[in-house]
């Protein structure tokens, strides 16, 4: 059995924790889907995600709203599909 969606809502994660998912992204998980909903990313934390999407192409989603980035910073990965803030 494969995980294919991953819901972290409101874990507090922070900068810290995205090497980790960005290690992830190397690996062939199967992951579809990545839920970190209500944590506390800063724009720092989300390039290092955005970094990570070309090393995997079965990950179709990162949802990252409600997170510490502003709209004016979300911006910035606009051209990144597969993170969504809303």
């Amino acid at each position: 059995m494969r995980l294919c969606c991953c819901r972290l809502v409101q874990n507090e994660l922070t900068d810290d924790a995205a090497p980790h998912f960005a290690d992830l992204f190397q690996a062939d998980t199967g992951l579809l889907h990545l839920l970190l909903i209500s944590n506390q990313f800063s724009v720092e934390g989300i390039q290092q995600l955005a970094e990570a999407l070309p090393h995997n192409s079965a990950l179709k989603e990162i949802c990252v709203k409600g997170n510490q980035l502003s709209e004016e910073e979300e911006k910035q990965f606009v051209a990144e599909k597969r993170l969504r803030f809303h």
